[in-house]
C-alpha cells in the first residue's frame, strides 16, 4: 500500500512525472484519485467514535478543498518550471522561488487554521494524529517531488 500511495501521490501532484505533456483532465482524474486515497488511509490510521466521525469529516472535507487550493498552485508552479527548465533565467528563478515560499506558507497559515477547527470535534491526541498522518503524506509527496523535479541550471 505504501508503494500504491507513493506512486498516486507522485502522479497525483507531479503533472507529468511521466510525461509533461499530460493533460489537465489527466491531472485531475489523478488528483481525485490520490484525494480519495488519502481520505480511506487517514480513515484507517484515525480511529474515531461514531460521533466524532460524524462530526470529523465535514471538516476533513474543507481542509482537503482548502489544501487543495495551495495544491493547484504547486502543480501550475511545476508546470511553469517544467516549461522554463530549459533555459530558466535568473528573473524566472527568483519568481518560482518567491512562489514557492509563498505556497510553503500558505500552507502552514490553513494547517494552523485548521488545529483549532479539528480540536473542536476531537480530542487533542486524535487532532495530534491526525497531523502526523498528514505529515506523513505530505513527506511522501515531497520526496516524490524531489526525486523527480531536476535540479536548475
Amino acid at each position: 500500500m505504501k508503494r500504491l500511495l507513493a506512486a498516486a501521490l507522485l502522479m497525483a501532484v507531479v503533472p507529468g512525472a511521466r510525461s509533461m505533456a499530460q493533460t489537465t483532465s489527466d491531472i485531475e482524474v489523478e488528483r481525485a484519485q490520490l484525494a480519495t486515497e488519502r481520505k480511506a488511509i487517514v480513515a484507517a490510521n484515525l480511529p474515531m467514535s461514531e460521533q466524532e466521525s460524524t462530526a470529523f469529516w465535514p471538516v476533513y472535507e474543507q481542509y482537503r478543498n482548502t489544501m487543495r487550493e495551495v495544491g493547484d498552485r504547486r502543480v501550475k508552479l511545476i508546470k511553469d518550471y517544467a516549461a522554463a527548465y530549459q533555459n530558466l533565467t535568473d528573473d524566472q528563478a527568483k519568481k518560482m522561488l518567491k512562489e514557492s515560499q509563498e505556497i510553503g506558507k500558505k500552507e502552514l497559515d490553513v494547517k494552523e487554521d485548521y488545529v483549532g477547527k479539528f480540536s473542536k470535534v476531537l480530542p487533542p491526541k486524535k487532532v495530534a494524529r491526525f497531523y502526523q498522518i498528514e505529515s506523513k503524506l505530505d513527506a511522501t509527496v515531497a520526496y516524490g517531488l524531489a526525486r523527480e523535479i531536476p535540479l536548475a541550471k
